[in-house]
């Protein structure tokens, strides 16, 4: 007797559809979702758009399947450029002031720190999060260094840059409608994405982000490519005076790189643990803003330059209006971000320290 036909195979599974995918194609189509969904966020006025914006079309392309991954020299070169860009954002000329109303910062920090941590570990021992996760993705903090720094420490840097950017996209939202109501009349500088480059200061940045990957590597360094830079170029900036260049163009390219890197990585699964916990996530958030709240000092704001803001979504969209003697930023160098103000004036940096504060948590 004849045995009966096979079956007919049923369909792949929508997981494993682009992993059949030729690889080409799917750099191509990992691009041009990027650029959709980073255009959208830049049109939105939400920052760390060229970031959030690969990194979300890497989750939709990791979640079915994509075969595709950033090389870890380019991740690695990512992670120092960033080191590079937070050494050159610290000036000397803040360490006497932090001196001048040390209870008040030594207070903000310990008030955050606390903080944040208690929600961080309550989200672990309610198991909503496994491990260190939940305290780094509640850390306080430049989002892109503690997504960084956790992978280097073994908590996840899925879940923690869901947190994370989970969080600077509900404060710049959030930001973004008292802003429609703002009448002050505050522009935000254009970006100027090709500035001239000046060939010494882009030079030393290239160079210090290649010295202090060694370092890092040489000393073991958790994150040695992030931390090694960050140290090196700290020390050379404030110790030798070196100016760094960082043009837009440059970071946009290496947040592509750190954002595909994180979203690649991301599985069905972790898309529904995540979107399990996202109440709670979001219930956090809301409380440790709540907790937090800054009190208003000043009534007007210092204005400074804030163009890496828009790259970056480290500082808000919307902190004060650019003087207009003041020249445009042709890069991310913290020199061409000057406050109208004397240094000296109790609003300059007051209200800077708070909102820097604010801004962080």
């Amino acid at each position: 007797m004849d045995s009966l036909p096979n079956p007919p195979a049923p369909n792949p599974p929508a997981l494993e559809h682009l992993a059949r995918v030729p690889k080409v194609w799917q750099w191509l189509a990992l691009l041009i979702f990027s650029m959709l969904f980073a255009g959208a966020l830049e049109f939105g006025a939400l920052p760390a758009a060229l970031l959030i914006g690969p990194m979300l079309a890497a989750i939709l392309a990791g979640a079915n399947g994509a075969t595709v991954r950033v090389p870890q020299p380019l991740f690695g070169a990512a992670q120092a450029i960033v080191g590079c860009l937070v050494a050159a954002s610290i000036s000397a000329d803040i360490f006497p002031l932090f001196y001048k109303e040390w209870p008040l910062f030594l207070g903000v920090v310990v008030a955050t720190v606390a903080a944040s941590s208690l929600l961080g570990w309550l989200i672990s021992r309610w198991r909503i999060l496994p491990g260190t996760t939940a305290v780094w993705g509640s850390s306080p903090g430049a989002a892109t260094a503690m997504v960084l720094m956790a992978g280097a420490f073994g908590a996840d840097q899925r879940l923690v840059a869901f947190m994370q950017y989970l969080r600077v996209i509900l404060v710049s939202m959030t930001a973004a409608l008292v802003a429609r109501v703002d009448t002050s009349g505050i522009e935000i500088p254009a970006i100027i994405w090709f500035p001239p480059i000046d060939p010494i200061a882009f030079a030393a940045t290239i160079g210090v982000a290649l010295v202090g990957s060694l370092i890092g590597k040489l000393f073991r360094l958790p994150s040695p490519f992030f931390l090694g830079t960050f140290i090196f170029g700290t020390a050379v900036h404030l110790g030798l005076g070196v100016t760094m260049q960082l043009p837009p163009w440059l970071l946009a390219l290496f947040y592509t790189m750190i954002g595909w890197t994180i979203g690649l990585n991301f599985t069905r699964a972790i898309l529904r643990h995540a979107t399990r916990a996202l109440p709670q996530i979001v219930g956090s958030i809301i409380i440790l803003h709540r907790l937090l709240r800054r009190p208003r000092l000043h009534d007007q704001p210092c204005a400074r330059h804030r163009s890496a803001d828009r790259l970056s979504g480290d500082q808000p969209r919307r902190h004060g209006q650019a003087s207009p003697s003041s020249p445009p930023p042709h890069s991310m160098s913290p020199s061409s971000w000057r406050c109208d103000r004397p240094a000296s004036s109790s609003c300059c940096w007051s209200d800077r320290a708070w909102r820097g504060w604010w801004r962080e948590v």
